[in-house]
């Protein structure tokens, strides 16, 4: 978000929807489907909680007259942000969860890495995304994933990581 200060949260979220508002119209111009605001795991913005992020999609969609605004959540910075993503996902609903950024975690760093390597509960998510009715995509954000493997695996790598958001979609669905 620009031009952040921790020091007024209000002023910031003002900042951020005057910016936001304009990026709406162009966004609208070239044919943007949505615009997303990302849980962020960092307590000093004044949008990082799914529910802060949600409140704040609807702000826009009613300052901008449009459906433009929804919440992307992060499965990984949830649980930095307080919440289960099984959580936030239903926090968020359907109609306002616009993108998903799939990741796995330790509960300790936001590792980046293939769901399954860490310890959020897959089938709990699986289950939240298919109680409100999910039908976009998987966005992995799982690139730490590669690190363990030689460049000549990375091939094999990327195929198993499709296999596994295939396998995680079929769940939804």
């Amino acid at each position: 978000f620009g031009m952040n200060s921790p020091d007024n949260p209000e002023q910031m979220r003002d900042i951020n929807a005057e910016f936001m508002g304009r990026l709406a119209k162009e966004a609208r111009e070239y044919g943007v489907k949505h615009i997303c605001v990302e849980n962020l795991p960092f307590p000093m913005l004044p949008i990082n909680h799914p529910d802060q992020c949600l409140d704040f999609a609807k702000r826009m969609n009613r300052e901008t007259n449009s459906d433009i605004f929804k919440v992307c959540i992060d499965t990984g910075h949830s649980n930095a942000c307080g919440e289960s993503p099984a959580d936030a996902v239903r926090m968020v609903g359907k109609e306002y969860l616009g993108a998903l950024h799939v990741h796995d975690v330790d509960y300790l760093d936001d590792l980046h890495t293939l769901p399954g390597c860490g310890k959020i509960k897959w089938d709990a998510v699986c289950r939240a995304l298919a109680d409100v009715d999910y039908k976009g995509s998987f966005n992995l954000e799982a690139d730490n994933f590669y690190l363990g493997f030689l460049p000549e695996m990375h091939v094999k790598a990327t195929e198993f990581m499709a296999a596994t958001a295939k396998s995680l979609k079929e769940k939804v669905e």
